[in-house]
């Protein structure tokens, strides 16, 4: 797991990823219209708006082929982040969704995070995660974007 200010995000990124990706990232913001924007086979952009639920009401994934790297356009979110091995599966991996949920009751938290706009979390597969958290004296609802970025072209970058 990182966390930063989206304008650090290239300190974490392959330089050739970074550069796929900055001309569509520099084109999101507030005004960005829900939906999903392709980069290229292996990295896209969801945007996404919706109304935040209580820490017990949020579902508790993680993904297998893709990394996640959250941020919010408007709006507040608290993400939960877990280690993903000690957890209890509750609906099996869907490899066309990318996605397998946890257990949340008797999960053990790891980092309880508030992502601010223009901050970003990055998460691995091996980092479950509870997002869309109502925080305390902010607001219910959260536009933000999540860049999906292939799990092993990070991997094989790094390896270089």
């Amino acid at each position: 797991m990182v966390i930063d200010r989206i304008t650090n995000l290239s300190r974490y990124l392959p330089s050739r990823v970074y550069e796929r990706m900055e001309k569509v990232l520099h084109k999101i913001n507030k005004d960005t219209v829900d939906g999903t924007y392709n980069i290229d086979k292996d990295m896209f952009i969801k945007v996404m708006s919706y109304e935040l639920q209580s820490e017990d009401e949020c579902k508790l994934e993680a993904h297998n082929e893709y990394i996640d790297i959250q941020s919010t356009l408007v709006g507040v979110e608290g993400i939960g982040i877990f280690d993903r091995n000690p957890l209890t599966v509750t609906i099996p991996y869907n490899a066309e969704k990318d996605v397998i949920f946890f257990e949340r009751e008797k999960a053990r938290i790891k980092n309880n995070l508030v992502i601010y706009p223009q901050d970003f979390v990055l998460l691995f597969p091996e980092e479950a995660h509870s997002p869309k958290q109502k925080v305390a004296g902010y607001k219910p609802q959260v536009k933000k974007f999540v860049i999906k970025l292939r799990a092993s072209l990070f991997r094989v970058e790094n390896d270089d």
